[in-house]
């Protein structure tokens, strides 16, 4: 009988942050859960580290494969790995504040919401901030500025998200052809199938690590790619219509770090 939580880790190139990653996770108070981890072809020690790490953590389930296919089929997959009635993301980079789970399992199971999410810390110390010359409208300058920034978000980021199963019976899946918006994609179609039934925690209950070479700080580089226009008719084509009826940007907020 599988867990009433699935905890779905999509893994690439994060040998540097994982295993804290997996203890944030591993260091939960609520314990009814199994972890899902997908190495998507990764060049470095990811794999070995999971490997190292499932000895400790029975609980982990290892899927890899050898060559790359892009985070949102590995987003694909883990879903479809999930038997459990409950699942959450998290970010092979990202931590997780040890009650997260109990919390947004506690609200999940005594109410009609299909995705909960939480408030976010944001790390952008990692970042190379010189070559950030834009930052996008979910986040402020600030966070290039200060090592940690505190959000109250409106916006829902799959990352700190515990979702209900029953939207994978709605066929809703991660936009494989896009490797840019497919998260905002993702949540826009839960809101359009699911109205009003998303929400956030407005405790902290998650820290999002912004480091080399991730999506929010490819987002925020001002550079020419050939995706660029095909990304700018995806947004328009497919996002707006559905995501701007729900969702707002999310706000700054003056708060002392809960860790």
């Amino acid at each position: 009988m599988a867990a009433p939580l699935s905890c779905l880790v999509p893994v690439y190139n994060a040998g540097k942050y994982l295993e804290e990653s997996l203890e944030s996770i591993r260091s939960q108070t609520f314990k009814e859960f199994e972890i899902f981890a997908y190495d998507d072809g990764s060049d470095d020690d990811s794999l070995q580290i999971l490997n190292a790490f499932q000895k400790k953590e029975k609980r982990l389930k290892i899927l890899s494969r050898a060559h790359s296919s892009g985070i949102p089929n590995t987003l694909n997959q883990l879903m479809q790995a999930s038997k459990s009635k409950f699942f959450a993301f998290q970010g092979a980079c990202d931590l997780s504040h040890p009650e997260r789970f109990e919390k947004q399992m506690a609200l999940m199971k005594n109410s009609s919401l299909v995705a909960l999410g939480t408030s976010i810390l944001v790390d952008g110390s990692q970042v190379e901030k010189e070559n950030l010359k834009i930052a996008p409208k979910t986040f402020t300058k600030q966070v290039l500025e200060e090592q940690i920034a505190h959000y109250h978000q409106s916006a829902l980021y799959y990352q700190s998200a515990v979702y209900s199963h029953s939207l994978l019976k709605k066929k809703i899946q991660f936009d494989e052809t896009t490797q840019t918006f497919y998260d905002l994609i993702f949540n826009a179609e839960v809101q359009h199938h699911f109205p009003l039934r998303l929400s956030n925690c407005s405790e902290f209950l998650y820290t999002l690590r912004l480091y080399p070479g991730c999506l929010e700080e490819k987002r925020m580089q001002e550079k020419e790619n050939p995706e660029v226009e095909q990304n700018k008719q995806l947004f328009i084509s497919k996002l707006i219509p559905i995501y701007l009826r729900y969702i707002t940007y999310s706000k700054i907020s003056s708060v002392s770090n809960p860790y």
